[in-house]
Order: structure tokens, then sequence, then C-alpha cells
């Protein structure tokens, strides 16, 4: 698409509450979703090298955006409200191109078919000579053959074409339902396995962190823990999820000289 709707009024109530990263953010990952017409790949560098977010702070509000306003499936991240404006556009093109051709083509075929029942209906000049005398009941079996050829032509009314052209356009396919816990898991799963853990105790990790926070927080942490690169992820992804009181940042963790060692 070269071009989308853009509503000012909706767009600002949904993001009012966005940082000035963060907005950019999710405005650049909607016009590539609309101009490309698929959606955001899952891995979170390729989302970022996309919003083209370079530092932590970018790749960070990159993280929030896709969390808040894209859903995870199997084939990326999708947006629903771009999905719809998508589907319009591909229906109406579809629909028009439909239209053109239904308005042009039967002209032609039936203009041919006149022309030719008019070139079989008409005597000779050396029958009529030949047959003076039987002219009369020569004329008239032309006459029969002439309405006979022309009641067998297709005819073809405006009726006929406007029906062709409001044919309504195939339903769009729905994308499969997705698990949401699946997917934690499995995020959590392939971010620590990249660290050196066995599946199994990964998915135990994960689990325990589901029962000190909700999921939506546990997969953003998990996910903004990968866009930033974090070498020890259980420490950081622990005390992002810790309690207020007692919470330690994330961002100050990985400021600590002696962090990267587990001193």
């Amino acid at each position: 698409m070269n071009w989308y709707p853009h509503h000012l009024g909706d767009y600002a109530q949904a993001t009012a509450h966005l940082s000035m990263l963060e907005d950019a953010a999710y405005s650049r990952l909607l016009r590539w979703y609309y101009a490309e017409e698929k959606p955001i790949p899952a891995d979170l560098r390729s989302a970022c090298r996309i919003a083209r977010a370079l530092t932590e702070a970018e790749r960070e509000a990159v993280a929030v955006v896709l969390s808040e306003f894209f859903a995870l499936t199997p084939d990326g991240y999708r947006q629903p409200r771009a999905d719809r404006e998508i589907q319009a556009y591909t229906d109406k093109s579809a629909k028009a191109s439909r239209s053109a051709s239904a308005r042009w083509k039967p002209k032609s075929e039936h203009s041919d078919g006149i022309a030719n029942a008019e070139r079989g209906a008409l005597p000779s000049h050396s029958e009529r000579n030949a047959n003076a005398s039987d002219s009369d009941a020569n004329a008239s079996k032309n006459d029969a053959k002439a309405m006979q050829a022309n009641s067998q032509q297709p005819t073809y009314s405006v009726t006929d074409v406007t029906d062709a052209a409001a044919s309504p356009p195939a339903a769009a396919v729905e994308p499969p339902p997705v698990d949401p816990v699946k997917a934690l898991f499995d995020s959590g799963v392939a971010l620590l396995r990249d660290s050196g853990y066995p599946d199994r105790s990964a998915r135990e990790l994960v689990g325990r962190w589901r029962k000190t926070a909700t999921d939506d927080a546990v997969l953003g942490a998990i996910q903004r823990c990968r866009a930033l690169s974090i070498t020890d992820p259980v420490s950081w992804i622990a005390a992002a999820l810790a309690p207020a009181t007692r919470r330690t940042s994330p961002l100050a963790l990985q400021a600590n000289p002696n962090y990267e060692a587990g001193l």
C-alpha cells in the first residue's frame, strides 16, 4: 500500500500515554506494516531494525509498543486495525478489476456475434440471378435463417454487467487463535536456551516468574531483556519483576560494574 487512512483522533486517543520514543517507534512500525502488507517479524532484533532503534532506550520503546499494540502470532506481530485496512484495500482493488473486465468484454463479444450473423444471413448475387423465379421463397428462407442466427447470439444487459461487478468479495481468512501462555513459554525458553539453560530448567524458571507477576509483565520483561542483550537474563528478569518496595532497576543492575561478573 502506498497510502493508508490515518485517523488523527483515534491515534491521539490510543497513544496519549506514550513517550516520544514510544510514539516514534509505533509510527515507524505501522508505516512498515502498511507498506509491506505483512506482520512485524516475531524476532525482537528484526523489529528493532525495522524501527531503526539503536540505543537501549529506543529498543525498550519498541518492546513496549509491540507488547501493547500488536498481537504475537505464529507468523509474527499482527495489528488488527491495520489488517482490516489492508483487507479493505485489497477487496476494493479486486472489485475494480472485476468491474472493468465485466464492462468491456461483453460489448466486444456481442458486436462480433452480430457481424458474423449478418455476413452469413444475406444471399449472394449469383443465387438471386440463378433463382429469379424463386426469389420470394429464397428471401423468406434467408430471413428465417437470419432470425435463427440472431436468436442464438448471446445478449447482454446493464443488469448483467452490474450484477457481475457487484458480486461480493471472498471472505477474509482470519488468522488462527494464539495461545498466550504458549507464546510466553516459547519466548522465555528461547531466551534462556540462548544463555545455556536446558529446556526443562528454562520452563521451570518461566513458571516461577508467572507465580510472582502477571503474564503480560513477564512477557514484557522477557522481550526487553532480549532487546537489551542482557548476559544474565535470570537475575535481570527477577529484578524487573520484583515488588516495587524492594525492586532494583534492571538498567541499574546492568550499570553495576560487578553485574557482568555476577559479584
